[in-house]
């Protein structure tokens, strides 16, 4: 349920970045992520285990998922009916985008899946330590990359050589911070 909300909150999010409403997406992206957290640590400390980690990452998805239409409703107009066209353009379009997410979380977790599989529950408890350090470490590439692609799109339709350009401008900070 929670990873269906956050699904349904990813077509504004991607609304907010079109239109370089960044602001939006860092505060989705922080709040999410430390409500996320300080609640995953007063329900574990409480001793609710999973089921109750499971409904409180839910709650954080339905809050979520009302505060990004919220703040969506100035910015996007909505129109839900269906033209089959237009729908095979954008699936089209989008095949290499989903083939990376597929992939990527194909690989981010595959290992953890294997490591069941040969191992007990301890170690995979330990191995996921690193793993969920990993991903919430990540939001300082996801930040920089979510902000600069509506430029390096706008680069890329001037010339394709204003694209190099206005890409090596992130690519020193994040190889910093990194």
């Amino acid at each position: 349920g929670a990873v269906l909300l956050g699904l349904l909150a990813e077509p504004m999010q991607a609304a907010f970045q079109a239109q370089e409403q960044m602001q939006y997406l860092a505060y989705n992206s922080v709040l999410d992520e430390v409500a996320q957290c300080c609640l995953g640590i007063v329900i574990a400390m409480l001793g609710f285990g999973a089921l109750g980690l499971t409904a409180g990452s839910f709650g954080v998805a339905v809050v979520m998922l009302v505060l990004n239409v919220r703040w969506a409703r100035p910015h996007v107009v909505v129109d839900i009916r269906l033209k089959v066209e237009r729908a095979r353009t954008v699936v089209h379009g989008s095949a290499s985008y989903w083939a990376y997410g597929l992939f990527f979380m194909f690989y981010l977790w595959i290992d953890t899946m294997i490591l069941s599989l040969l191992a007990g529950p301890e170690t995979v408890a330990w191995y996921g330590v690193p793993t969920k350090l990993f991903t919430a470490l990540m939001f300082v590439p996801v930040i920089v990359s979510t902000a600069w692609l509506p430029r390096l799109v706008s680069a890329f339709e001037r010339q394709p050589a204003d694209l190099a350009r206005e890409a090596t401008r992130p690519i020193v900070p994040v190889v910093i911070l990194s």
